[in-house]
C-alpha cells in the first residue's frame, strides 16, 4: 500500500468515527503544542479526534520543488525528507515540533519572511475536515479559495488540515551568516531597510538587548565554507549571534538554531551546561522545555511560589515598517528585558489572509519576546502584554495568537475580521460544532 493509500484510508476512518462516534470537533492530540496560554498550559483534550498518526511525508517532487505531507507532520520531519533533494520549505519555523497544520492554521514565522512571507503563503493546495464532517480541497483558485485564504489564523475553528502540498525552495547545504551590531534603533532600520532588497539575501533577522547594543544577522546559502563550520552543541546560538563578524553554518543546524534552548529559555546555569555537553541529541529541543516549563509550573503551584515582580511574556506583535522604530524604541526605553534579547523579524507577505488582515507586498516588522520581565505595578496581571498589546494595535498592527489575548470580542473582531468570519463560520460550520476563534483563543479573566 502505498503512503497516498494509507493515508486515505486513515482519512476515511478518521470521518467514518467523527460521524459515528458522537466526537467533539477537537484535536486529541498526544504530542506537543506551542500554544502559551497564560494563567497555566493550553487545554489537553481527552476525546476527540485522534488525528496522531497524520503525521507522514507522502511525496517530495524535486522537479516541481513541492511537498506533499500529512497536517501533523513536524517542521523537523519535513527538512529531513527535502534536503534529502536539496529542498527546504520557503519559511521553515525554527522549533523543530510544530506541525504543518499548526502553522497554516496558525501563523509561522522564520528569517526568510522577508523574501517569502508566511509559512501559509507557500501553501499550494489544503485537504481540511470540517465541523460537518465533509472533507474539501482548497486553493487559491478553487471554489473553496475563500476557506483557503481563511485557514491562516483560523486555529481549527473552521477545519483541521489533514494533508497540504507545499511550495520549495533551492537550498545549500551551508549558511553564511553575517552578524552587524548596531548602537541605535534607528540605524538599526536603516540597516534592515539595506538588506531586505538585497538579492542575494536568504535570511534576515535581528536580536536586540536595549537601545545602544542590537544586532542585525543576514545570511545566505553556500556551497563552501572558507572557514570551519560552527556547530553549536555546546553554547546556545544567541550567544553567538551577539558577535559581529561571520559565521558558517550547516543549513539544519541553522534552520533549527533557537530549537535546543528554546530560544533563551533553557537555563544557562552549572548543570545545564553539563546537559548541553553530554545529552544525546534528541533529548536537546524544544519539547524539553515545554516539560521543564510544565513541571516547573506544577512545583511553583504546590508550593505557593510566585514572584509578583515578574511576568511571562511571550508574544508576537506585527506593526507596520514605518512605525517599528516607535516600537522598538518604545520596548527598550520603558521595559527592563534583564538582559534577554527580543527578536526583530522582517515580514512581507504575499498573500491575503482574512484573518490575519496584512497587506500583501507590504513590509511588516515583526517584534517577539519569550522570556520573564520585571512589571512595576504587582498588582496588575500580564502588564507589559496589554501595554504593549494597545500600543500595536494603536499602529495598525496585529498579533499572533499562540500566547493570551485580552481584547474584549467587538475589539477582537474589529483586529480579526469578525464580520467575515462569522460568514465563513456560517459557511463551513453551520451547525456550530466547532468552537468560535475568539472562544478559543481570547484570555478568560
Amino acid at each position: 500500500m502505498t503512503t497516498t493509500q494509507k493515508y486515505l484510508e486513515k482519512r476515511d476512518r478518521l470521518v467514518t468515527d467523527y460521524l459515528t462516534g458522537n466526537v467533539q470537533f477537537r484535536l486529541a492530540k498526544t504530542g506537543m503544542t506551542n500554544l502559551f496560554r497564560y494563567g497555566g498550559n493550553a487545554r489537553r483534550e481527552k476525546s476527540g479526534l485522534m488525528v496522531d498518526d497524520f503525521n507522514h511525508v507522502l511525496n517530495v517532487d524535486p522537479r516541481a520543488a513541492t511537498i506533499d505531507v500529512e497536517g501533523l507532520a513536524t517542521i523537523e520531519t519535513i527538512v529531513e525528507a527535502t534536503m534529502q533533494h536539496g529542498l527546504l520549505p520557503k519559511v521553515s519555523p525554527e522549533l523543530k515540533h510544530i506541525t504543518v497544520g499548526g502553522a497554516i492554521v496558525g501563523i509561522g514565522i522564520e528569517s526568510s519572511c522577508f523574501l517569502h512571507g508566511f509559512f501559509h503563503d507557500s501553501v499550494l493546495e489544503a485537504e481540511v475536515l470540517l465541523p460537518t464532517g465533509q472533507i474539501v480541497s482548497c486553493s487559491n483558485n478553487n471554489e473553496h479559495a475563500d476557506l483557503f485564504h481563511a485557514l491562516p489564523n483560523s486555529f481549527g475553528t473552521l477545519g483541521y488540515v489533514l494533508r497540504a502540498t507545499l511550495n520549495l525552495i533551492r537550498a545549500g547545504n551551508l549558511v553564511q551568516l553575517t552578524n552587524t551590531k548596531y548602537d541605535n534603533v534607528a540605524a538599526y532600520m536603516d540597516g534592515f531597510t539595506g538588506q531586505i532588497d538585497n538579492p542575494e539575501g536568504e535570511f534576515l533577522e535581528g536580536l536586540f538587548y536595549n537601545n545602544k547594543e542590537l544586532y542585525l544577522t543576514s545570511g545566505r546559502f553556500i556551497s563552501q565554507a572558507a572557514d570551519p563550520i560552527s556547530i553549536y552543541r555546546g553554547a546556545p546560538y544567541y550567544k553567538k549571534a551577539r558577535m559581529a563578524g561571520k559565521i558558517y553554518m550547516r543549513t539544519v543546524d541553522y534552520i533549527f538554531r533557537f530549537d535546543p534552548d528554546w530560544f533563551w529559555n533553557v537555563p544557562d546555569t552549572g548543570p545545564y551546561e553539563i546537559f548541553r555537553k553530554l545529552a544525546p541529541r534528541r533529548w536537546r529541543n524544544s519539547s524539553f522545555y515545554t516539560r521543564y516549563t510544565r513541571l516547573k509550573r506544577r512545583i511553583c503551584s504546590l508550593l505557593r511560589m510566585h514572584n509578583p515582580d515578574e511576568e511571562e511574556l511571550i508574544q508576537d506583535w506585527v506593526v507596520p515598517w514605518d512605525r517599528a522604530t516607535e516600537f522598538i524604541s518604545f520596548i527598550t526605553e520603558n521595559i527592563d528585558i534583564q538582559g534577554q534579547p527580543w527578536v526583530a523579524l522582517p515580514i512581507v507577505p504575499q498573500q491575503p489572509a482574512t484573518l490575519y488582515p496584512l497587506e500583501p507586498g507590504r513590509k511588516y516588522m515583526n517584534i517577539g519576546c519569550y522570556c520573564f520581565v520585571r512589571k512595576p505595578d504587582q498588582g496588575q496581571d500580564y502588564y507589559y502584554t496589554k501595554i504593549l498589546d494597545r500600543l500595536c494595535f494603536k499602529m495598525g498592527g496585529i498579533k499572533m495568537l499562540y500566547s493570551s489575548t485580552f481584547l474584549t470580542e467587538n475589539e477582537f473582531d474589529a483586529v480579526y475580521n469578525g464580520e467575515r468570519y462569522r460568514l465563513l463560520k456560517q459557511e463551513y460550520d453551520p451547525n456550530a460544532r466547532a468552537l468560535t476563534l475568539y472562544q478559543k483563543v481570547a484570555a478568560k479573566l
